[in-house]
């Protein structure tokens, strides 16, 4: 029977693959890793992409080819600012700590953080509402660019997927795009995924085409990141009352 299902398996274009122990050590390893859940981990899992270097995922091809330069010049989705290891290179906004950096437009958090800011926008600029939040892989290589359109953002909207699959960096671009179109965000940050919106590459990444550049340049001179640290004193506290001052209404 089982002879029988594994010709049939093969018959039908089914192939059967085994990770080598150098895969295996890879695959533990990031494992042990994630357990630890170092600061900027999964920034570090999406820009190095670690699994697409074995064998296993080349074989089974879950990893998209590199991009060309002309399909990145199309509209390629990368994070427009620094990940974990970025080093901070925005301007300073006097505060307790440097958690609060400024670049230009939006509200992002800390550990278990809120912030808040406001958006300078040049208003020379002709402005598209829509924000691209990545591109297709079709037919096995780059396809088109997916976008949304800004008047969504109102609605509620909940993102399920595994660790490392790259909710962090979508979350991330919405923010980011959305206060190049002059609309701020405040961001309730409980693990400090997004505390450094307002770090700037150290360099320009590979992947980024010539209109993320210039859009990570207007990100970095006209958006203020502005973090706050609620029930943490060496940062820029918060304090947010959990019911309203009855008294005044009496």
């Amino acid at each position: 029977m089982t002879q029988a299902l594994v010709e049939k398996f093969k018959k039908e274009g089914g192939v059967f693959i085994f990770p080598d122990d150098n895969d295996l050590r890879t695959f533990l390893a990031l494992r042990d890793i994630q357990a630890k859940k170092p600061e900027g981990f999964e920034a570090w899992l999406q820009s190095r992409k670690p699994l697409c270097g074995t064998a296993f995922f080349k074989q089974v091809g879950l990893c998209p080819p590199p991009m060309r330069a002309a399909d990145q010049a199309q509209g390629a989705a990368p994070s427009l600012e620094g990940a974990s290891d970025a080093a901070s290179g925005g301007k300073q906004i006097p505060s307790p700590s440097n958690e609060g950096r400024a670049a230009g437009a939006i509200a992002t958090a800390g550990p278990a953080g809120t912030s808040s800011s406001t958006v300078a926008e040049d208003p020379s600029r002709p402005i598209s509402r829509a924000i691209p939040i990545g591109q297709r892989i079709e037919g096995g290589g780059p396809g088109r660019l997916e976008t949304l359109s800004a008047e969504l953002l109102p609605r509620h909207t909940a993102i399920f997927a595994g660790s490392g699959s790259g909710k962090t960096v979508l979350l991330r671009r919405i923010v980011e795009e959305a206060a190049l179109l002059g609309i701020p965000a405040i961001v309730l940050d409980t693990n400090n995924d997004l505390a450094r919106l307002g770090d700037p590459w150290p360099q320009r990444p590979d992947a980024f085409s010539d209109e993320d550049a210039e859009k990570a340049r207007r990100y970095r001179d006209h958006v203020e990141v502005v973090v706050w640290t609620p029930n943490l004193t060496s940062g820029r506290p918060l304090t947010l009352s959990l019911l309203p001052n009855f008294a005044g209404l009496t």
